[in-house]
């Protein structure tokens, strides 16, 4: 009979790590809390935080039998809230003291009280998350271990909750911005639906822009190439509404022809693009055949009432005549490959280079990464006068999980290790970046700033 009991024991504690209710992400949740301390009332954030905002059953030690109730590791879940965590204290056949932790309802507990230990039974109950192990409640250390996250908000209109809990909710559920309350309340920026844009009224060439503004919803980045009346030559950067950009190849002179001072201007080109930052450089038209297509059907809309997320927006895919979306792309075995002179974030990086119809770089040997690393740090010093061998770029390697597994994200293959100056998972290292010099990869935090290095195929191919 004792066998098949503690048959039975095993097939419950199989379960300690699967729980029906729970947070999306705990280290989220701490950041979210930190910029939302009141995020709980908020029935959006709470949703993907449910056990940091108390709506789950508890989470209690689980064990039988055991000398001391601090050398329980096993854990499960309540099967309701009405139940509380317990540690009751009891002797064995041969007056040995053991142990039981797990779960007790309410009304049990009712006769021990909060905390409160029964001198002759041992036993103590207690209402939060893993308090029945001698340790105290571990949620109410967890909720007073939160910092408050200081925010610099670029737009009261459309801003993430906090940029880093958006990176970290990212590696979690790449398909995040598919939630609509993920999308719209807690990560609009990251989900594409605002982005930042360099925006100027007049410079003589688009890098010399540094102002930027977070554009409001709906809004895309734009470059158009001017001439005042004067006859100088520039260019007018900013944000503008996808509308006017899926007529701007038609009426550019119309839609951008005045600058803020009042002096009217003569536009001669200009296009727009998608993604964060994207328009530091000279900008073409769409051509019409990347228009939406409208349907039919006279109960469909053609556009959809809420923007959809960068992932799923129209691409600037001009090709130059080396056959690559970059006039000055570095071109190896019929693939075209750009480093960026704009420090992003990884997710930003990635973004930038699907905006240009690639993706951030990937190898399959490590020998064709240092010959594509130094032929593009070089190639683009040539044209630019510049040098990028210092440094550090974004490539497009991942490690979602934390646990040294990493991956190509555009691909989902695994990356060999001896691409890897030094391997580590810790903390928020899990993106990847390198160096011409170094010409291996090394683990960084992803919301660290860096430069990208795009890759797609030559056009010519």
């Amino acid at each position: 009979m004792a066998d098949v009991w503690r048959f039975t024991i095993g097939l419950l504690l199989l379960a300690v790590t699967c729980y029906a209710c729970d947070d999306m992400d705990s280290s989220v949740c701490h950041r979210l809390a930190g910029a939302k301390p009141d995020m709980c009332n908020d029935t959006c954030f709470a949703s993907i935080c449910q056990r940091f905002c108390g709506q789950c059953p508890l989470k209690c030690y689980n064990c039988n039998d055991i000398e001391s109730s601090q050398q329980c590791n096993l854990t499960v879940e309540c099967s309701s809230k009405d139940y509380q965590c317990i540690s009751a204290a009891s002797f064995t056949n041969d007056f040995r003291e053991v142990f039981k932790l797990g779960c007790a309802p309410a009304s049990v507990c009712s006769h021990y009280g909060k905390r409160s230990i029964d001198k002759r039974a041992g036993t103590s109950c207690c209402n939060s998350d893993l308090c029945n192990h001698g340790s105290g409640s571990k949620r109410t250390q967890e909720r007073k271990a939160v910092e408050t996250v200081q925010r610099q908000v670029s737009s009261p209109v459309c801003d993430d909750a906090d940029s880093l809990a958006c990176t970290l909710l990212f590696t979690v559920n790449t398909h995040m911005c598919s939630d609509d309350c993920i999308a719209n309340k807690i990560c609009p920026r990251l989900c594409g639906k605002c982005t930042k844009c360099y925006e100027c009224d007049h410079v003589t060439t688009t890098e010399n822009c540094t102002e930027s503004r977070v554009c409001d919803p709906g809004e895309v980045c734009f470059t158009v190439e001017t001439l005042n009346f004067n006859l100088e030559h520039g260019y007018k950067l900013g944000c503008v509404h996808q509308r006017i950009c899926d007529s701007l190849h038609a009426q550019a002179s119309s839609i951008f022809g005045r600058r803020s001072n009042g002096d009217v201007e003569l536009s001669l080109t200009g296009g727009c693009c998608h993604g964060e930052l994207c328009n530091h450089h000279q900008l073409l038209p769409e051509p019409i055949t990347s228009q939406l297509v409208t349907t039919t059907k006279p109960t469909t809309t053609t556009r959809p009432t809420t923007p959809q997320p960068t992932t799923t927006t129209q691409r600037n895919c001009h090709y130059y005549a080396n056959g690559c979306t970059f006039s000055d792309a570095y071109v190896y075995h019929g693939e075209c490959y750009h480093i960026q002179p704009t420090h992003m974030t990884w997710i930003q990086a990635k973004h930038f280079c699907e905006s240009r119809c690639g993706h951030l770089a990937s190898f399959s040997d490590l020998s064709v990464m240092s010959r594509v690393l130094t032929g593009v740090t070089h190639h683009q010093s040539s044209l630019l006068h510049t040098t990028h061998t210092q440094d550090e770029l974004y490539v497009d390697a991942i490690d979602p999980g934390h646990n040294n597994q990493w991956f190509w994200e555009s691909s989902f293959t695994p990356v060999a290790s001896n691409f890897f100056h030094s391997i580590s998972s810790h903390q928020l290292s899990y993106c990847a970046a390198t160096t011409a010099v170094l010409q291996k990869l090394v683990a960084v935090d992803c919301n660290t700033r860096y430069y990208p290095l795009c890759q797609h195929k030559s056009h010519h191919n």
